[in-house]
């Protein structure tokens, strides 16, 4: 991966090196190599909204967000995922992908700002629930409730 990555450099193949910098990130979360997995999905962002590659960008804000979450930077996770919602919303038209990512905002949430005894009783709330629109469901009357 890290040849495809100087493949690419030296073709000048801005498109080929965002998919490579999303691979080598890849690579590293799976290794548990947290640290450069930040850095290779960083430059994916950069260069897929350089060259305005919507999805790219959306899935590398993704992998950030997993990467954020792998540390315990849920701060961090939650910001990069909502970024993610933001950015499909208005630029793709993938509902699925809303949802999954709404999904993950909502566990970043509620793993972040709700006290504890709250925090387990929503989470097993919503484990009870494995359709996409049931859990959405779910946490739309949750979030109404509060």
């Amino acid at each position: 991966m890290q040849q495809d990555l100087v493949v690419a450099k030296s073709l000048s193949d801005i498109n080929g090196e965002c998919r490579a910098h999303g691979n080598l990130g890849a690579a590293y979360f799976s290794q548990g190599n947290y640290k450069e997995a930040l850095t290779s999905h960083r430059y994916q962002l950069v260069l897929a909204m350089k060259c305005k590659e919507t999805q790219a960008a959306a899935s590398a804000l993704t992998s950030l967000g997993h990467v954020y979450t792998a540390t315990g930077d849920f701060a961090n996770a939650l910001a990069s995922h909502k970024q993610c919602v933001e950015l499909i919303r208005s630029q793709l038209d993938d509902k699925l992908m809303v949802i999954k990512e709404l999904r993950i905002v909502k566990a970043l949430s509620v793993q972040t700002y709700e006290p504890c005894n709250r925090r387990q009783e929503r989470l097993a709330m919503l484990e009870q629930f494995t359709s996409p629109w049931v859990t959405l469901i779910v946490q739309l009357i949750v979030t109404w409730n509060t």
